[in-house]
């Protein structure tokens, strides 16, 4: 068997190959790694950032509802009437309309379950 001698040439070249391809490997694979890395990293931040928008808008949302149904009876002009007139009529508006004013004094109850009725004001 012949022994092939490659020629010099060709040595020269894949010399030249191997030096400028290794350091393009390796910084492609650097380069990747932390372009990954950051995006990651953006992307925890921003879902933190995001995730801490929606809660204190829920939050806002929330209080915001609450002191609209606190206020509700106030705001229901309905129920005011029903509530301020002391006049006979009243009252048969009152049985019939019961449901409603259950469910009004249920939300006040609800949102503010330490309100009471001031004693005072029962005997006046």
């Amino acid at each position: 068997m012949k022994k092939r001698f490659q020629s010099i040439g060709y040595k020269l070249l894949s010399t030249l190959v191997a030096a400028t391809m290794l350091p393009m490997l390796i910084y492609c694979f650097f380069f990747s790694y932390n372009i990954r890395k950051s995006a990651e990293e953006n992307y925890i931040k921003d879902t933190k950032n995001t995730w801490q928008i929606v809660a204190n808008n829920i939050e806002h949302s929330l209080s915001t509802s609450i002191d609209v149904v606190n206020k509700g009876v106030y705001l229901n002009r309905t129920l005011q009437d029903l509530l301020f007139t002391r006049d006979n009529s009243t009252f048969s508006y009152a049985e019939s309309n019961s449901t409603m004013l259950f469910s009004y004094m249920t939300n006040i109850y609800s949102m503010t379950p330490e309100a009471t009725q001031n004693k005072d004001f029962l005997s006046a």
